[in-house]
């Protein structure tokens, strides 16, 4: 789920991966920003845009763990196992026909600009919203999430592009049972061990814009095929003691 732990892996030849980057040209940019901290047995996280999916898909996945084998993890029925969802779906490419896949029918649904916002409110099966955070990797989620799991709160309205960070565009507070899935997907740096507060951020550095060959005389198609060579920066703040590393960027 986390495009971050793609690229520091070396698995960036991903379409939904690129679609994040086109908005950047030559430069550097500041990268998506996330805080991890540990009280008693919660652990409260706030994040920056980019982060909304990831900790939605964690509580949905913590709480689909708890499947009767044999159930339906689409179903939205299943008892005991609900997130109470409230929020937005913003897609290009996902219709009101394919959300009932997911057990999930819109209370609102609008198309502007060939952009599709679904506004969404009820309760649903945990596995039916970890699969539809799983497909939909290239749309906005914007849910407020609560659960026995975890809870969610995220702003509703993207950032537009080159607008100041938003550090707390979304935050969680989610029980200890979660702490696996944290480190495995966002905390994914070897040796890190216990912790009380991680603070992470990074830094795009685009230095060449790959444009491929049909597309050099049509800026705007150009725009949208360039891959972006460069380098991303990956900083650490665990309990006051940062460190970082660096990773080569062709996405």
């Amino acid at each position: 789920m986390n495009f971050l732990k793609e690229i520091f892996r070396g698995n960036s030849e991903q379409d939904y991966i690129h679609q994040k980057f086109v908005k950047y040209g030559r430069g550097e940019f500041e990268g998506p920003a996330i805080t991890v901290k540990k009280t008693g047995n919660s652990i409260n996280v706030k994040g920056s845009y980019d982060y909304s999916n990831i900790l939605g898909w964690i509580i949905a996945k913590n709480s689909s763990q708890n499947l009767i084998r044999g159930q339906s993890p689409r179903s939205s029925e299943t008892k005991g196992l609900g997130l109470k969802i409230s929020g937005s779906i913003i897609s290009k490419n996902l219709t009101e026909v394919s959300l009932e896949g997911y057990g999930i029918k819109p209370v609102k649904s609008k198309k502007k600009s060939g952009i599709f916002t679904f506004d969404i409110k009820g309760v649903f099966s945990s596995g039916s919203i970890k699969n539809l955070y799983e497909d939909l990797k290239d749309s906005a989620i914007l849910f407020d999430i609560s659960s026995e799991k975890g809870n969610l709160k995220t702003k509703k309205k993207i950032p537009n592009p080159g607008a100041k960070m938003d550090r707390q565009f979304c935050s969680a507070s989610l029980n200890s049972s979660a702490l696996n899935e944290i480190a495995n997907e966002i905390i994914f740096d070897d040796g890190v061990g216990e912790f009380k507060e991680i603070k992470m951020s990074h830094r795009y550095l685009i230095n060449e814009l790959l444009i491929p060959e049909e597309y050099k005389n049509d800026p705007a198609t150009a725009r949208v095929k360039a891959k972006r060579k460069g380098i991303i920066k990956r900083i650490l703040e665990i309990d006051g003691k940062i460190t970082g590393k660096e990773h080569d960027l062709m996405v």
